[in-house]
C-alpha cells in the first residue's frame, strides 16, 4: 500500500485523494504490486517487511475509522475489525486493475466504497 494516513485528514475523504495522486506515479504502484507478489517467498528480502507493513496499515486504517465513527461520519453497524481489510483489499485490487488498464478510475472506485461506508448526509 503506497500511502500513509494523516490523523488530521478524514479517512473517507483522504483515501480517494491518495488514489488520485498515486495514479500520477505508476512506478510506485508497479513496485508495490511486485513487492507484494514476491515477498511471501521464504528468503525474499521483504518477506518479513510486507506483512508487518500490512499490520501497521490495517491498524492505522482502523484508528482512522474510529475517528470517523467518533465524528458520526460512518454508517451504523460497521465491523471495524473487517472494514480496514475491505478498504485495503479494494485499494490493492483496483491498483492491479489499473496496472492492466489505465482507464480504470482508481479514485472513483475507492470513492464509491467510501460513500458506502459514509453515514448519509455527512459528506464534507
Amino acid at each position: 500500500m503506497p500511502c500513509r494516513l494523516e490523523r488530521s485528514t478524514a479517512l473517507l475523504d483522504a483515501v480517494p485523494e491518495v488514489m488520485r495522486r498515486t495514479a500520477e506515479i505508476p512506478g510506485v504502484i508497479q513496485f508495490d504490486a511486485t513487492l507484494q507478489a514476491e515477498a511471501p517467498e521464504l528468503g525474499h528480502a521483504a518477506h518479513d517487511f510486507v506483512p508487518e507493513r500490512e499490520r501497521e496499515f490495517l491498524a492505522a486504517v482502523r484508528e482512522a475509522l474510529e475517528l470517523e465513527q467518533g465524528r458520526g461520519r460512518l454508517r451504523d453497524g460497521l465491523d471495524l475489525d473487517v472494514v480496514p481489510r475491505l478498504i485495503t483489499s479494494q485499494i490493492e485490487g483496483v491498483q492491479l486493475a489499473w496496472l492492466a488498464n489505465r482507464s480504470v478510475d482508481m479514485a472513483g472506485v475507492v470513492q464509491a466504497l467510501m460513500d458506502l461506508l459514509r453515514r448519509a448526509g455527512t459528506a464534507d
